[in-house]
């Protein structure tokens, strides 16, 4: 009975102690939550910090958001800059001075400055004897070549990249695209209309060169290599490099207005050349 006695007391006491301290739980609870006057004053410190922090974060947007702004319409003024220097120079001239590079261009003089022209001139064709119909389709060609070009300079400004290599690769690729368009003596024709070089012409031949080995003189005019009519030096380049070094290839030019057919062998040609403008070639 005694030893009953001792373990009831003793759960009453693990009881009482197990009550008390959840009692001071609860307590503790509301004092920190609810009942704390120092920690109602730091959970308002902490709000009036975020308050700041917020206030701070919006007026760095505002700022922001006034910057870019500006940024635009600097850009806007860039851009009516860059298009208002453009139109001075005609559409032809902005085009043709990124992608071609050929000397003996024309010339007009403007404001005392140089200023390159391409325009199609359909009465130096018909005054040739090219058909009316021809040099309208042809002229009509050329149309859709300056407006393509146009809207690849508006896109490249647009986009950030005018001037830049991507624009030259776009007209370029224009260009190869106009020439691939044409037949050999259309495209002889369209040069010579907008008054660009059609020609290529030898000003000095290396002696010892497989070209002077050829019988190929000062003053010759190069119209083909191999099977491949050639207008400008850098396809002259590619035409030589192709094929078998070394083996003999025909090579079609004028000589004071007459034709002649000399070989050469494929390779290094060993000629300076430079390009001139001739008129175009019958059929």
């Amino acid at each position: 009975m005694a030893t009953r006695n001792v373990r009831n007391g003793l759960l009453v006491g693990i009881l009482l102690g197990a009550v008390a301290a959840l009692v001071g739980g609860v307590l503790s609870l509301r004092a920190e939550f609810g009942e704390s006057p120092s920690v109602a004053a730091d959970d308002a410190s902490a709000l009036d910090k975020l308050e700041r922090v917020l206030d701070r974060e919006v007026r760095q947007r505002k700022a922001l958001s006034e910057r870019v702004a500006e940024l635009d319409e600097e850009l806007s003024r860039l851009r009516v800059m860059i298009l208002d220097s453009v139109e001075s120079l005609g559409v032809g001239a902005r085009e043709n001075s990124l992608a071609v590079d050929d000397a003996g261009r024309e010339k007009q003089s403007e404001a005392g400055t140089d200023v390159e022209v391409f325009r199609f001139d359909d009465e130096a064709l018909l005054s040739r004897g090219i058909r009316p119909e021809e040099v309208e389709r042809l002229h009509d060609r050329w149309v859709l070549h300056e407006l393509d070009t146009a809207a690849v300079s508006d896109q490249a400004l647009r986009g950030g990249w005018f001037l830049q290599k991507r624009h030259s690769a776009e007209l370029n690729r224009l260009n190869r695209q106009l020439r691939e368009d044409l037949e050999d003596e259309e495209y002889d024709r369209y040069l010579y209309a907008l008054g660009k070089p059609n020609r290529l012409r030898a000003v000095e031949v290396f002696k010892g060169s497989s070209a002077s080995e050829a019988g190929l003189r000062r003053g010759d005019i190069i119209l083909r290599y191999g099977e491949k009519r050639v207008f400008r030096r850098g396809e002259l380049l590619v035409a030589a490099a192709a094929g078998q070094l070394g083996e003999s290839v025909a090579i079609e030019i004028l000589r004071n207005g007459n034709p002649e057919t000399i070989y050469v062998e494929r390779g290094p040609f060993g000629v300076m050349l430079e390009p001139s403008r001739g008129e175009p070639l019958s059929d």
